[in-house]
C-alpha cells in the first residue's frame, strides 16, 4: 500500500469508528487552506512531529497521540481542522487533551502563517511618471 492509500484508510477508519473527535471550521476557503498545507507540514516537522500530506490536506500526530488533520470539509465548501483521540479516554481527560491539542494546533498554524509571510515576495510597486 502506498502512504496515501494507507493514510486514507486510517483516516476513514478513524472517522468511522467511535473515536472521540472535534471539528473546527477555519476562516479559509478550501483553495486557501490547501495553499497552507506545505507550510503546516513544515511547521509540524520543524517541531519534531510526524507530519505528512494526506489525501485531503496536512496530517500530524502529536506526542500524546492526538491526530490533527487540516483538510477540506466533506462538501468541499470549507477548510477544517479535525482533531481525534486514538483511543477511548474518560470525558474529563478527553476534554483536557482536546484543549491542549487545540492550543498546539493554533501554535502550529501561527508558525505556518508566519513562514508563508516570509516566503511571499513583496508586492510589485509600479510608479507611473
Amino acid at each position: 500500500m502506498t502512504r496515501n492509500t494507507l493514510t486514507a484508510a486510517l483516516l476513514s477508519l478513524t472517522l468511522a469508528s467511535c473515536v472521540t473527535m472535534r471539528v473546527y471550521q477555519l476562516p479559509l476557503s478550501p483553495a486557501e487552506g490547501q495553499a497552507m498545507v506545505p507550510a503546516l507540514i513544515a511547521a509540524c516537522q520543524g517541531q519534531g512531529l510526524e507530519a505528512f500530506r494526506g489525501p485531503n490536506g496536512a496530517v500530524a500526530n502529536l506526542e500524546d497521540g492526538v491526530m490533527l488533520s487540516w483538510q477540506d470539509s466533506a462538501n468541499h465548501d470549507d477548510f477544517i481542522l479535525v482533531m481525534s483521540l486514538p483511543d477511548k479516554v474518560p470525558e474529563p481527560e478527553a476534554q483536557a487533551r482536546f484543549e491542549k491539542a487545540k492550543a498546539r494546533a493554533d501554535q502550529l498554524w501561527n508558525v505556518a502563517v508566519a513562514s508563508r509571510q516570509v516566503m511571499m515576495p513583496p508586492p510589485t510597486v509600479v510608479v507611473m511618471p
